[in-house]
């Protein structure tokens, strides 16, 4: 479970709304919720907590039965800095535009063969697509509508 209170390491390249996350650790409200919530590509496990081994001891300097007044302290306090970024990312697949792709990219929509790639091509001519309904009212799919394909489509 990731800690939002404190600071997390991105594995991967994350994009959202426009904005790219790369790799490295963040502080706690320098990430949006939303990548937040992805712990597939979240770590914490670079935050260990300090050992009491490491807790800090004072010593004092002696001389001839005389106390000095040097105190010194010895605490190791381990790295957070990553060794090195990971070069995998998170690939985001683009949107097909409905009004300006060819008829071989809208055929690869599932759903969509050059059948009906070629009805929406002549459709278009006509007079572009205004939304998701519009398309559907006009070129209906069988077994699927395009209201599923919202995610992977645009009408601009």
């Amino acid at each position: 479970m990731i800690d939002p209170t404190k600071p997390v390491k991105l594995l991967k390249l994350a994009v959202k709304g426009g904005n790219h996350y790369h790799p490295r650790i963040y502080n706690p409200g320098d990430l949006p919720d939303e990548i937040m919530a992805r712990t597939d590509i979240l770590d914490q496990s670079f935050l260990k907590p300090i050992p009491e081994s490491v807790v800090a001891t004072p010593t004092v300097k002696t001389s001839d039965d005389t106390i000095q007044n040097q105190v010194s302290f010895s605490v190791e306090v381990p790295s957070t800095t990553p060794k090195a970024y990971p070069t995998e990312t998170v690939q985001i697949k683009p949107k097909t535009d409905i009004n300006k792709a060819t008829i071989d990219e809208l055929s690869k929509l599932p759903g969509v063969g050059v059948t009906t790639a070629t009805k929406l091509d002549k459709e278009r001519e006509k007079e572009p697509f205004s939304s998701v309904a519009d398309l559907d009212a006009r070129i209906p799919l069988k077994g699927k509508s395009w209201e599923e394909l919202s995610p992977q489509i645009l009408i601009q």
